[in-house]
């Protein structure tokens, strides 16, 4: 099977906007305790991409340069990825509820010129290398309209992003991750598991985590699917889970053991809610017994396609 993947990232947001400007690409459910109900289209997807690309042009940060984005899960993330990796610089997502002395330490490591993030200044440490330290809001408010044209060259060899590891086995770890592995890990997995652009793909996970960023962000984003964006799972809305997946029309959620595990305890003999549009579940960020897979997929009756370590 020929796997022939977008060019870069923001060649993928200029695709989808010229195909479907209107289609929604991001949606938050109408539960969701910030912006509910909002909705983000391919045209305003690719239109913030331009904008980040002019801003970052603008600022004339040095080739490799690492851009860090601490906020809680939001669409940005995807154009500021576009945008970094179009002029040659490195998006680096991190955990806002880390620990202050564990951030300020994963900032040293990370060494960025350009820190974006919603925190209060007493969870921000001092940085003083950052050459700029912004809030998401404040920059996205004083963003001109974006404009079409050359895209920029930026060399290949530098990693379009870094991801830290969760420190499972030791310290945490930074993964380096250039633009055409994730781009070709996005299109083969797209069209290996035939995700469609009429898909909605349901997902509790954190975009600072590998795992959301290829599950619930690169690979439906490369067939042109939408993804809602729901809160962080936590016992209340763990809850009304199923009842979510059916209410807003998802086709395929995206999870890990965990939640799988918290799923049958709260619903052992199954879902009443109608999950007759849901074509599978992902499951990635840790290894999965097979005991869970076997019964996850037998009470609630839906495939697991696992994809940890992959």
């Amino acid at each position: 099977m020929s796997i022939t993947p977008d060019r870069s990232i923001l060649a993928a947001c200029a695709r989808h906007a010229h195909q479907r400007p209107e289609a929604p690409c991001f949606r938050r459910p109408k539960t969701a305790t910030r912006d509910a109900g909002s909705v983000t289209t391919f045209g305003e997807i690719y239109q913030r991409a331009l904008q980040f690309v002019g801003f970052l042009g603008d600022a004339a940060y040095d080739p490799g340069a690492r851009v860090v984005l601490l906020h809680h899960n939001s669409w940005q993330w995807l154009p500021l990825l576009a945008a970094c990796a179009a002029r040659g610089l490195t998006l680096v997502p991190l955990n806002p509820d880390l620990h202050r002395d564990e951030l300020a330490q994963t900032l040293r490591h990370a060494d960025p010129r350009l820190i974006l993030g919603d925190l209060p200044d007493e969870k921000l440490p001092a940085y003083s290398r950052a050459a700029h330290i912004l809030t998401l809001s404040s920059l996205v408010g004083a963003l001109p309209r974006g404009e079409e044209g050359h895209e920029p060259s930026a060399d290949p060899n530098v990693p379009a992003l870094i991801i830290y590891t969760s420190g499972t086995t030791g310290d945490s770890k930074a993964v380096m991750l250039p633009e055409r592995s994730v781009l070709f890990a996005a299109a083969s997995i797209s069209r290996f598991y035939k995700f469609r652009s009429t898909d909605c793909l349901y997902s509790v996970l954190p975009y600072h985590h590998m795992n959301a960023v290829m599950a619930s962000g690169l690979i439906p984003f490369a067939a042109g699917a939408q993804v809602l964006i729901g809160d962080a799972i936590g016992f209340t809305n763990a809850k009304v889970y199923w009842q979510s997946v059916a209410d807003e029309g998802a086709t395929i959620v995206s999870v890990i053991p965990s939640i799988m595990a918290t799923l049958l305890r709260l619903d052992p003999g199954g879902t009443k809610a109608d999950t007759e549009r849901l074509r599978f579940a992902l499951c990635g960020a840790a290894p999965l017994p097979a005991t869970l897979w076997r019964e996850f997929e037998d009470v609630f009756r839906v495939p697991v396609y696992q994809g940890y370590g992959l």
